[in-house]
């Protein structure tokens, strides 16, 4: 459908958040999981969800 993967940046949230979001998310969306701003590059994410 996309011409590339489509990722998710999850920032912040807990792990139990987390593991609900993995549960929902459609199975081929990237997701990836980060507990604060560093060493981010935001450009390469298609969505974000972030608790800052």
């Amino acid at each position: 459908m996309f011409a590339h993967e489509q990722t998710l940046y999850i920032i912040g949230l807990t792990q139990q958040n987390f593991k609900l979001i993995l549960d929902l998310a459609p199975k081929d969306l990237v997701l990836k999981y980060y507990e604060n701003l560093d060493n981010i590059d935001l450009k390469k994410a298609d969505y974000i969800i972030a608790k800052l």
